[in-house]
C-alpha cells in the first residue's frame, strides 16, 4: 500500500511518537510510506523523531507553515504532495492536519482518508470544525473507547466509521533504562519521588498538585516532587516552587534533610531513567485522550496516580480480577479535580513501597500484553487492508 501520514508537527510528543513508530512499522512491513509535517523541521533535541524516521528510510517532508495566514499556501503544498503518487491511505493526526487534509484532497487523489482522534475536544468551536473536517473521512481511529464515545455523541460520528486502536509504547526502552541518580539533583539516593511529566499547561490540572503538595510531602522525610516539562505555566510554577520550599511544614523537614522537597526540570529527551527511579507518576489532567506518559510509566513498572480522564481507566482493566484492595483502576484513578483523593492515592503509595512496587509490576505486565508498538502497528495495518479490500 501507498500510505501518507499527515501531522501538524514532529516535535517530540505523544502523537508524534505514535506516528513515528507507525510509519517505521509500515515501512518495515513493505509498504510505501511517507510522513508529511505541516510545520517546519524541529531543531536540537526535538529532532529525535525525525532522525528515527530518516534512519529507518522513511521519506519525511515539511511544509514550513505555522501561521493561519499561510493556510492557502499549505493547501497548495499538500495538494502537490498528494498528486505526486497514487495514495491508498492518507492518515491524518491532530486537529490542524485533519482540517488541512479535508480542505485539500479530492476523491480522485486519495482512495481512503482516515482521521485520528487522540484527545478530548472541550471547545465547542473546535468540535464544529472537526465535524466539518470529518465529513470526507472514510474512517476514524480513536485512541480509546472514551474518545470514540465522545466522537459519537458530540461529533455525530457513526459507530461503523470508527475503530478504537490504543496507543503503543516502546517497552524495551523503559524496561531496560538505567535508573536516574537522585543525587544528581542534590537529593538523597533513596528519595521517594512523585513524578509529573508533561506540558506545563492548564489542561494538566497542576493546581491540584500545588494545593496538595505541602501536606503530602511533609508527611515523610524522603518524599519529593519532581515536575518535568515546559509550557506557559513555567514561570508561575517556578515561583510556586520557591514558595512551597519555604513553607513552614517543609522547612521543618529541611532542617534535618537539608534539601528542597520540590524541583523542576525542563523538557527531557529521554524520561525513561527518571521513570525507572521514581516512586510513582502523578497526572492530574483535566482532559486527555489516552495519555502516552501513563503508558510509558506503566512500561517502566511505575504505579500511577491519574485523574479519571478519557482513556485512563481503560489502561488499568487488567487488574479487575485482582482482590478489590489491589485493583489497579481503584488504586490509581481519582475523579477529575478531586485533589484530596489524589493526595490519598499518592499517600498510600508513599506509605507502602512494597504494595506500590507490586502495582507497578502489574502495570508493566499489562503494558507488555496490550500496548506494545507491534500490536498497535498490526491493528492499523489490518484496518488499512480492510479499507483497501486486501
Amino acid at each position: 500500500m501507498d500510505i501518507d501520514f499527515l501531522i501538524t508537527e514532529l516535535n517530540v510528543g505523544g502523537a508524534e511518537k505514535a506516528i513515528t513508530h507507525l510509519a517505521i512499522g509500515m515501512h518495515d512491513a513493505g509498504h510505501l510510506v511517507r510522513v508529511l509535517s505541516i510545520d517546519a523541521p524541529p531543531i536540537g533535541e526535538q529532532r529525535a523523531l525525525v532522525d528515527q524516521l530518516q534512519q529507518a528510510g522513511v521519506d519525511v517532508q515539511f511544509g514550513g507553515f505555522r501561521r493561519p495566514s499561510q493556510f492557502l499556501a499549505a493547501r497548495r503544498w499538500l495538494r502537490k504532495r498528494i498528486s505526486e503518487r497514487n495514495v491508498d491511505v492518507l492518515q491524518s493526526f491532530l486537529f490542524h492536519a485533519h482540517v488541512l487534509a479535508a480542505a485539500s484532497i479530492g476523491r480522485d487523489q486519495v482512495k481512503h482518508f482516515v482521521g485520528g482522534l487522540r484527545v478530548a475536544t472541550p471547545s465547542p468551536l473546535r468540535r464544529r470544525v472537526l465535524r466539518w473536517a470529518m465529513r470526507p473521512m472514510d474512517h476514524v481511529v480513536a485512541v480509546s473507547q472514551a474518545i470514540a464515545q465522545q466522537a459519537q455523541a458530540k461529533l455525530h460520528l457513526a459507530d461503523q466509521r470508527c475503530t478504537v486502536i490504543p496507543n503503543g509504547v516502546d517497552l524495551a526502552r523503559f524496561e531496560q533504562a538505567i535508573p536516574f541518580d537522585w543525587q544528581t539533583l542534590g537529593w538523597p539516593a533513596d528519595s521517594q519521588v512523585a513524578l509529573f511529566v508533561g506540558r506545563l499547561h492548564p489542561q494538566k490540572g497542576l493546581e491540584l498538585l500545588q494545593a496538595q503538595a505541602a501536606s503530602l510531602l511533609a508527611a515523610g522525610d524522603k518524599r519529593r516532587l519532581l515536575l518535568v516539562g515546559d509550557g506557559p505555566l513555567r514561570e508561575s510554577l517556578q515561583h510556586w516552587i520557591q514558595q512551597i520550599n519555604s513553607d513552614d511544614r517543609l522547612r521543618a523537614r529541611q532542617s534535618t534533610t537539608g534539601v528542597e522537597a520540590v524541583k523542576r526540570l525542563p523538557w527531557q529527551a529521554d524520561i525513561a531513567p527518571l521513570m525507572k527511579a521514581a516512586t510513582m507518576l502523578i497526572l492530574p489532567s483535566r482532559y486527555e485522550g489516552m495519555p502516552n506518559v501513563v503508558l510509558e510509566a506503566m512500561a517502566a513498572g511505575l504505579p500511577i496516580v491519574c485523574s479519571k480522564i478519557e482513556g485512563a481507566a481503560e489502561l488499568f482493566t487488567d487488574a479487575e480480577s485482582a482482590p478489590s484492595t489491589q485493583r489497579s483502576s481503584d488504586s490509581q484513578v481519582f475523579p477529575i479535580g478531586d485533589g484530596p483523593q489524589m493526595r490519598h492515592l499518592a499517600e498510600t503509595l508513599f506509605a507502602d513501597p512494597i504494595a506500590a512496587k507490586e502495582l507497578g509490576q502489574r502495570n508493566r505486565q499489562h503494558a507488555s500484553q496490550s500496548f506494545s508498538y507491534s500490536l498497535m502497528i498490526q491493528r492499523y495495518q489490518q484496518l488499512y487492508q480492510q479499507l483497501c479490500g486486501r
